[in-house]
Order: C-alpha cells, then structure tokens, then sequence
C-alpha cells in the first residue's frame, strides 16, 4: 500500500488558491441570487452572502468597485453580479470577488417579511405598548443559557441592583425548533412572576435571527403577560419580535439597563433632592429674616409655618432615603447571602460544604451549606 503524501498546510491552501483562480470557468461569470449578512466596512468594503434557496456563497465587494455602484445594497436584495472565486490562503476563506453588481428586485425573504409585517401590523399586534415596572422585583429572561447575551445581562443587572432576582429561561434561538421553543419559554416567564421579560438574543445573520421573525413568536410575544423587551441581534438588526415587544433595545445589555433601575444613580437623585431642599429651606430662612423687620408682628408665624413645611418635607425625602438603604431592606427581615464576598443570588451558583456568609439587619452569621434544594 502507497504511503499518503505529507503536506504543509500553505502547501495544500496555495493548490487549492491556484486551482480555483486558475480556473477558466471561476475566473469570470455572472451569478444571481439573493443579498443575507450584509455589512458595510468602515473603509467602503461590502462583505456578505450571494444565496439561494440552496446554498449561500460568502462574498466581498472591494471599495474600488463598490464605490461605482448607482444604488445601495441591502439585506434581502436579489442581485446579478459579475466577479470570480478566490481563495484567501491565509485565511482558509473562499469567496466570490464581485466586480460588478445590478439590481433585480427584492428577495423573496424580504418580501415574506414585509407581507408577514402588514398582516400582524393591521391585527394589531405592534400597538398597545405597556410600560415598563420602574422598580422590579424579578425579571425573566427567555434566551440560550450558554450565549454571550445571558452573560451581559446578568453581568449588568448584578452591578445595577442586586436586590432584582434574574429568572432565566433557556430556549433555542436558532434552527428549525427554534420558534417553538422560544414560544414556550414566554409563556413559562409568564406565569414565573416576574415582573417584566427580556427576549433576545446576540448578533447573527440574517439566517441566524429566523426565529425571532416568525408569526408564532410575535404572538407570544404580544400575548405575554407581563411587558416584553425584545433584545435580537445588534443596533441595526430589527425583526417582528422587536415590533410585537413593548419595547426594543438596541443590544441585550441595553435591555438589562432599562429594566433594573441603578442603585446610585437613584441614590444620586436623593442626595441632590436633598441639597436642593436645604438651598430652599436657607432661602426662606432668609427671606423670612428680611421680612422680620417689616411684618414683626406676624414674622413668628410666618416662620414657624414654613420651618414646620419645610422639616415635614425634609422628613419625608429622608424617610425616602432610610427605606431604600440596603441596611433596611435587611431589617425589613430579608437577609444577604455572600460567599468570597460576593453576593449569591441563586442555589445553583452553590454546592455543598460551601462557607457563606448570611448577612441580616442586626449582624451576620456564618455557615456551610448542607444540602440543596430545587
């Protein structure tokens, strides 16, 4: 038996650059499909996919070409394009190289969507947008357990507020299953008692954010009963799970910050409520001493009444303050479980023989976890 042949890897990517761009019928053709992932590089590249309803080829257009172009590519967009195949060694990425580029129309993709978003838009599935709690106790999250965006979020909320529960919600985000999948993970947030519900997941192509443009999750996603941020892809991606939402973010850690309200920036506002009470309170002071030697005679009262205003009103904002502070929340009857100093919000995130330490109003007691429940 013949012995194989033992090759570098330049060696094998440099054949196989020289067979394809050798190549008589790759060297120059026209091609016609469909525009999906496109991007726009900063120095005037375009970078996307030519498909069908088969298979996808990766592409670029250089800046030299594309700035001849007389109309502006975009996502969905059937195209008939001259260019050639090359292979970039260095990279192991073969591609289209596009030359020249013409309209056709729009893709069939493209046209779905905008005909499925008609229909949902005159039922009313986009209108009737609810607020959002301005002080949440928990928050679901319907997404995949192991992506980025389950990380930011969770990562955001902890240090925003602590004291918000995060209910996460594992569903698949893309692939066949994945629509029903994310149906069923709404409804469970739903009756998880959470107060509000992040749904999203990071950025993709256009194939890779399907799921969320399909009737069946917009549905759900209007019919939930609690409001629904809708967090797909990136700032440019929309899709009809960010129409059905009561609100879209941008990204899923912008989703994370507009729903858990920031502990210091609340305590922030307080202090400043509290200066501007005082630069009130020494204002009236002071005008009461001006007008004490023109009105003697009723100064007293004058002064008692607004000192009187102004100390109910200085205790209200302080009552304000006391109520919010960790330390009462904690002798409110709640307790603070920390383990390495940090704060444990879940039983998951321990196992058994643990140290902890569980923090209360008056004190801190410190433990080994036993055994684990739920």
């Amino acid at each position: 038996m013949t012995q194989p042949k033992s090759f570098k890897v330049s060696q094998i990517a440099n054949y196989l650059k020289e067979l394809l761009e050798d190549d008589v019928l790759l060297s120059g053709f026209f091609i016609e499909g469909e525009i999906s992932n496109f991007r726009l590089h900063s120095r005037g590249h375009m970078y996307f996919s030519i498909k069908d309803d088969r298979a996808a080829i990766n592409s670029v257009m250089f800046a030299r070409e594309a700035a001849g172009l007389d109309f502006a590519p975009a996502e969905g967009q059937r195209v008939l394009i001259y260019g050639r195949i090359s292979h970039y060694a260095a990279g192991g990425a073969t591609q289209l190289i596009a030359e020249i580029m013409n309209p056709l129309g729009i893709g069939e993709m493209h046209l779905a969507f905008v005909a499925l978003k008609e229909k949902l838009e005159k039922e009313g599935i986009f209108a009737n947008k609810r607020p959002l709690p301005e002080f949440p106790r928990a928050v679901a999250v319907v997404t995949s357990p192991t992506g980025a965006a389950i990380r930011d979020i969770i990562t955001i909320m902890r240090r925003r507020n602590p004291l918000v529960a995060v209910f996460v919600v594992p569903a698949l985000v893309q692939g066949v299953d994945a629509p029903r999948s994310i149906v069923a993970a709404i409804d469970l947030a739903s009756k998880s008692g959470a107060d509000a519900l992040i749904c999203g997941r990071g950025g993709g192509s256009a194939e890779d954010l399907a799921a969320f443009n399909t009737e069946a999750v917009a549905r759900a996603v209007f019919g939930a009963s609690i409001p629904v941020i809708s967090a797909v892809g990136h700032e440019t991606d929309f899709s009809l799970c960010d129409f059905a939402a009561d609100i879209r973010a941008e990204t899923p850690t912008a989703a994370a910050q507009m729903v858990c309200p920031d502990l210091n920036e609340l305590a922030a506002d307080i202090g400043d409520g509290f200066n501007r009470i005082n630069r009130i309170m020494s204002r009236k002071i002071q005008m009461a001493g001006a007008a004490l030697d023109n009105r003697l005679l009723h100064a007293g009262q004058l002064i008692t009444g607004r000192i009187r205003n102004g100390r109910a009103e200085l205790a209200r904002k302080m009552e304000i303050i006391d109520k919010i502070t960790p330390k009462k929340v904690l002798e409110r009857g709640f307790a603070m479980v920390e383990k390495n100093g940090k704060p444990i919000h879940s039983a998951n995130l321990l196992k058994t023989d643990d140290e902890i330490m569980i923090r209360f109003g008056d004190g801190a007691i410190f433990a080994v976890v036993k055994k684990i429940e739920g």
